[in-house]
């Protein structure tokens, strides 16, 4: 009894709170709905039993008939890779939403924008449900019954078009996004799914499925980290430097936070780009210098260079391009960056940064200098070649960068390294780039077009390299006659007796005969410089003149065949000497021979000639024949030109004669000429 008096109990309790919920009212409320799907609402009615609790309830219905899926729009496009959402730049911003050409019969969109979390969400609706929209294409042909073929043929393309928003307010400090909200897949709004693989994204529109404007995403705005991080990673996928460089210079670690991020990593791409576009060109370059090469068949007949003159000057011409960009790309932002390191490791306190700063400097040095440790390769054959045909443009533009790979890949601070040799400073590589060049283009080069023109029959190079023996010659007396007197005038200026007898000026007399040692030295280095130089210049000329007769018996062994095929002129006694001289008498200039000019360092004066058919300089410069039974050569000169004669000797000088005592001697000790003590 008591057990059935329970479950009613029970049960009288149950049918009471079902009776409770049961009770609800219909409530229309207008903008109600969260999406964007509009509907109705149905709330529960408020209830006043203080013993039961009342959970308040809202039900959103969907309204999507007329609602456009993402799919669906873009399979009406033409192009709709096209359909994109942009920002327009200016005093205000606004949004410029492009609309590819449509299909669009039966169809009026009409687009909505919001701005939600900082990105831009769109939906589209049609002015008819999806059934009136497929029930008009079938009336006018273009669907077929059955709903599964559209005949584009019978559709109309409505023209492209263009929407322009005003954008409120934004966070600039992040990106902004294009979303498409598409209606929920049913049948009302033709159940069309995701428009990209990739599918739908969160959303919190419950009537709603979001996905990206466009596969992959839709940026309308990047904030100045994310496009400085897009600008680089794009740059570093082109393997462009330019562009990677480009990137990294626009780099502000003041207005960008992750500017040291990016940095590390376009620095990494630029040394790749570098490094693949560097390796690019030395592999032509050495395919270029193997073709300079003389092969054996080039040595038997006589060729230095494995390529004609014509192929010589295109090969240099690309190469000297190359090596152009060559320097774009390495040597010269390496050298800036090397400069500005450098400067860096004087300011900085940190040792860690400091160390960073040197592996830096090590990276760099290899990578400049890479181009100047192919001298003892191609690089050799290559500049037999410009010698040969002097290329004085290539080789001025290629000799200048071999010197900047090789002064500025010893530029850096730190330990001393020997592979990279020994340590210089920026200035110090400027000024030996300087001073090798100007050497380079108006000594080498110019030995070089002499002996090309002399080849090609031209005289002039000779007279010119005979004024240049003159004047080497000169030099050297010039050099030490100015020593001689500066040390004499000194002498008797500090060491010279006065009225009553004693030393002019006792410390410094002593003070200049302590120094007379060191002074000597330093003029017969200056001396061996100029006795070497005028070695040169004499063995030039002689190799000219070399040239030259070689080139007129050739000349002449051809001459015939050349300029009278015909046979008709040469028994009237035309030599054809209009075309390439006076006199082409191989005893004429047999004349110049150098051999007798020995100025080995171990007797640098033992038999030093004056130049050829000089009687006193700047009175007379024409060459004169040399017979051997004249008992003189062509580098001959008058005894009282000798520049070697012994200290305490009389020399002629102006007319008169000037007695030297050597520093540090008493007159009277006499002592050994200081060009033999050299050799020695």
């Amino acid at each position: 009894m008591k057990k059935k008096l329970k479950l009613f109990i029970l049960f009288a309790a149950f049918a009471s709170s079902s009776s409770a919920w049961a009770q609800f009212s219909v409530v229309n409320t207008p903008g109600g709905s969260s999406g964007s799907g509009g509907g109705t609402t149905v709330q529960s009615a408020p209830q006043t039993d203080v013993s039961v609790t009342t959970l308040p309830s809202t039900r959103e219905t969907c309204s999507t008939a007329n609602r456009v899926s993402l799919q669906m729009l873009r399979s009406l496009m033409v192009s709709p890779g096209d359909y994109n959402i942009s920002m327009v730049q200016g005093q205000t911003r606004k949004l410029k939403v492009q609309i590819p050409a449509h299909y669009g019969d039966c169809l009026n969109i009409r687009f909505q924008y919001q701005v939600v979390d900082n990105n831009i969400q769109v939906t589209a609706a049609n002015d008819k449900s999806y059934d009136e929209y497929t029930s008009c294409l079938k009336s006018k042909g273009i669907l077929s019954a059955d709903g599964s073929k559209f005949d584009a043929s019978k559709a109309t393309i409505s023209e492209a078009s263009f929407e322009y928003i005003d954008l409120p307010s934004f966070d600039a400090s992040k990106n902004i996004e294009a979303f498409f909200m598409s209606p929920n897949p049913n049948p009302t709004n033709g159940n069309y799914g995701a428009a990209f693989p990739s599918g739908w994204l969160a959303s919190a529109d419950t009537c709603s499925k979001r996905e990206s404007l466009q596969e992959g995403g839709a940026s309308v705005y990047l904030s100045p980290e994310s496009e400085a991080a897009d600008r680089a990673f794009r740059a570093c996928n082109s393997l462009d430097y330019e562009q990677i460089l480009r990137e990294l210079e626009r780099l502000d670690a003041s207005t960008l936070g992750n500017a040291s991020l990016l940095r590390n990593v376009l620095q990494g791409a630029l040394d790749t780009a570098r490094a693949q576009r560097a390796t690019e060109i030395y592999t032509r370059f050495d395919e270029i210098e193997a073709q300079f090469k003389p092969s054996a068949d080039d040595i038997a007949a006589g060729r230095k260079v494995g390529v004609s003159e014509d192929e010589a000057i295109r090969l240099s011409n690309e190469y000297a391009t190359l090596l152009s960009e060559l320097n774009d790309v390495v040597i010269s932002p390496s050298i800036s960056e090397i400069d500005t390191l450098i400067q860096e490791h004087g300011q900085t306190t940190s040792r860690s940064r400091q160390t960073e700063i040197q592996d830096r400097l090590k990276s760099l040095n290899e990578a400049v200098g890479a181009y100047a440790k192919r001298s003892s390769r191609g690089l050799r054959d290559l500049y037999k070649g410009l010698e040969e045909f002097a290329l004085i443009d290539q080789a001025e533009k290629i000799e200048g960068f071999r010197l900047k790979s090789e002064a500025f890949s010893r530029v850096y601070v730190g330990r001393p390294d020997a592979r990279r040799g020994e340590q210089i400073s920026v200035e110090r590589a400027n000024k030996f780039v300087t001073d090798r060049m100007e050497t380079f283009m108006t000594q080498v080069v110019q030995d070089w077009d002499d002996s090309y023109r002399v080849r090609n029959l031209d005289r002039a190079p000779l007279t010119s390299s005979q004024r240049r023996v003159s004047q080497a010659y000169e030099r050297v007396n010039r050099n030490w006659q100015r020593y001689e007197k500066g040390e004499q005038d000194q002498m008797k200026k500090y060491c010279g007796r006065n009225f009553i007898g004693g030393v002019s000026n006792p410390v410094r007399c002593q003070q200049f005969q302590r120094g007379a040692e060191g002074r000597r030295r330093r003029a017969m280095s200056t001396r061996e410089r100029d006795l070497k130089n005028l070695r040169r210049r004499g063995e030039h000329y002689s190799s000219l003149s070399n040239q030259y007769e070689a080139s007129v018996e050739r000349f002449e062994s051809e001459r015939g065949s050349t300029y009278d095929d015909m046979d008709i002129y040469s028994n009237y006694g035309d030599d054809y000497s209009y075309l390439y001289g006076d006199s082409y008498s191989s005893g004429s200039y047999s004349s110049y021979d150098m051999g007798g000019m020995s100025m080995g360092m171990g007797n640098p004066m033992g038999s030093l000639r004056s130049p050829a058919g000089m009687q006193q300089f700047g009175q007379q410069s024409q060459m004169m024949p040399y017979s051997p039974m004249m008992g003189q050569n062509p580098y001959g000169m008058q005894q009282q030109q000798m520049m070697y004669q012994q200290p305490g000797q009389f020399m002629q000088q102006g007319g008169q004669q000037m007695m030297y005592q050597q520093p540090g001697m008493m007159q009277g000790q006499g002592g050994i000429s200081p060009y033999y003590m050299m050799g020695n």
